[in-house]
């Protein structure tokens, strides 16, 4: 996937190697995002879009805290799913 020009690869792992109870997680220095595998089809696109948000934040200097990127990707994802619009990632 690319995000302005960086590629970050996109590594599917088990729930049990993020902490807490993230079930995504962005590495900007590596240019990796881990997503939990077992995930429903919707709660992974979605936490793509999160992380993608993630980066777009890093890249673009926002400062967006984490609720306010949480609030923007579920609505982002909304609004992509009430239009038939789809989020899909082949590797």
């Amino acid at each position: 996937m690319q995000i302005f020009g960086k590629k970050y690869k996109i590594i599917k792992v088990a729930k049990n190697e993020l902490d807490n109870d993230k079930i995504g997680l962005i590495n900007y220095r590596k240019g990796i995002i881990y997503i939990v595998k077992d995930l429903a089809p919707e709660v992974w696109q979605e936490t793509l879009l999160h992380e993608t948000i993630h980066a777009i934040d890093e890249e673009m200097v926002l400062s967006l805290n984490e609720d306010l990127i949480r609030r923007l990707s579920c609505s982002i994802f909304a609004i992509l799913k009430e239009n038939g619009i789809n989020i899909e990632f082949h590797n």
